[in-house]
């Protein structure tokens, strides 16, 4: 009987350590996605005001308000995260909710600012989606618009959202250089996108003369890495690569629960 009540208790520890390591890494993934994607907009938002600063005061400005506007939305996200994790968060009152796709063109708006064309699309019929799913879409989504704010030196960027009968499929690509030599994770090469189901929003752009900065060395794959996590916890894909003929895809399979009667959620 000792015995038992003993393998119980280890079970049970390493139960909650795996708990424990499991919510450490989403705590990390939501720092890395918050700080890097607003630190890496305001770097270039703040280098463009300074190229433009002397002959387009009124661009310089916008991208003050727009390095404002971020720093806002940053410290808010930051502030939702830790009254999660701090002791006696649940009584700290009303947090700000967790993004989800419902405000997916706003990040856009950086890249916008900073002169890129951005068009977001849907295909299909979009419906409600479950936390988990908008939740780690958003973030994939901000993810790849920041890599490509980064690193790529593009001037298009498009993002679409394909919702079919049981899952959600992302798709980010842009023209800029990619990363030549990087292979597609998590996967062969992309098959085609599907092309049942007309889109069901307008594409949006934007023009803007904003000189775009040089892109920065590739730091160490946190992002990527994030990304395929987020995917995987959902069962869900990744694949990443430049694309034939210049530019870089990010595409993400995430499936959804089916309810009773074959309809999906």
């Amino acid at each position: 009987m000792g015995e038992i009540a003993r393998n119980r208790r280890t079970a049970i520890e390493g139960e909650a350590r795996r708990a424990v390591a499991e919510e450490r890494a989403r705590i990390a993934r939501e720092i890395h996605d918050i700080v890097a994607h607003s630190v890496s907009v305001i770097i270039v938002q703040a280098a463009a005001a300074d190229d433009v600063f002397d002959i387009r005061p009124d661009q310089a400005r916008r991208a003050l308000r727009s390095i404002e506007t971020t720093g806002r939305d940053a410290l808010a996200e930051l502030r939702r995260l830790l009254a999660v994790v701090r002791p006696g968060g649940e009584e700290a009152g009303p947090v700000r909710p967790q993004p989800g796709l419902a405000r997916v063109d706003e990040l856009g708006e950086p890249l916008r600012a900073a002169g890129l064309h951005v068009a977001v699309r849907v295909v299909g019929e979009a419906r409600p989606l479950p936390a988990g799913v908008d939740v780690s879409s958003y973030r994939i989504v901000g993810e790849a618009l920041t890599n490509t704010l980064r690193h790529a030196r593009a001037s298009r960027v498009e993002v679409t959202l394909a919702y079919t009968a049981t899952t959600l499929d992302l798709e980010i690509v842009d023209d800029g250089v990619g990363t030549p030599g990087v292979g597609f994770l998590g996967g062969d090469a992309p098959t085609p996108w599907p092309t049942t189901g007309a889109p069901t929003g307008a594409a949006t752009t934007t023009t803007a003369s904003v000189p775009v900065p040089a892109p920065t060395a590739m730091g160490g794959g946190h992002g990527i890495i994030g990304m395929r996590e987020r995917a995987a916890v959902l069962g869900g894909s990744l694949e990443v690569g430049p694309r034939d003929g210049g530019g870089f895809r990010v595409r993400a399979s995430l499936p959804l629960p089916t309810q009773p009667g074959g309809r999906s959620a």
